[in-house]
C-alpha cells in the first residue's frame, strides 16, 4: 500500500495520523507502531500510535502510507493531528478524520473535518 494517508493542512506544520481500528473483530483496537500490534488504548502509547505525514513540498499537502498493522483490517479510523511540542503528545491540535476501507487497496470513504 502506498500513500493511503491524505489531507490538507497549514505548510510548514508537524502532521500526524492516528488509527484506530473502526469496525470488524478487533473493533476499537489502536495500532501501535513501535510494537507492530494492535492494543487497547493507553495514553502512554500515545507517540507510539502516531504515523508521521510528509508535506509534498510547500503545498499544504500531506501524505503517508497506511501502517503495516492494519492491514488485515477492514475498516479503519484515522485522526489526524498537528504536532505542537517535540513529540506527538495526547494534547496536541486535533484536524480532520478519516475512514479508510481495505477492499482490493486502501481507500478513504469518508473525511470531514472536526470543529471543537
Amino acid at each position: 500500500m502506498t500513500r493511503e494517508l491524505f489531507i490538507r493542512e497549514d505548510t510548514g506544520n508537524t502532521v500526524y495520523g492516528v488509527g484506530r481500528v473502526f469496525d470488524g473483530p478487533n473493533t476499537g483496537l489502536w495500532g501501535n507502531l513501535t510494537t507492530g500490534a494492535l492494543e487497547v488504548f493507553d495514553a502512554a502509547h500515545w507517540a507510539d500510535y502516531a504515523t508521521p505525514l510528509v508535506e509534498l513540498g510547500n503545498t499544504g499537502l500531506f501524505e503517508a502510507d497506511m501502517p503495516a498493522v492494519f492491514n488485515s483490517e477492514r475498516t479503519v479510523l484515522i485522526m489526524y493531528y498537528e504536532q505542537l511540542g517535540a513529540n506527538p503528545d495526547v494534547g496536541d491540535t486535533d484536524s480532520t478524520v478519516g475512514v479508510y476501507e481495505l477492499k482490493d487497496q486502501w481507500v478513504a470513504s469518508l473525511s470531514f473535518f472536526l470543529f471543537i
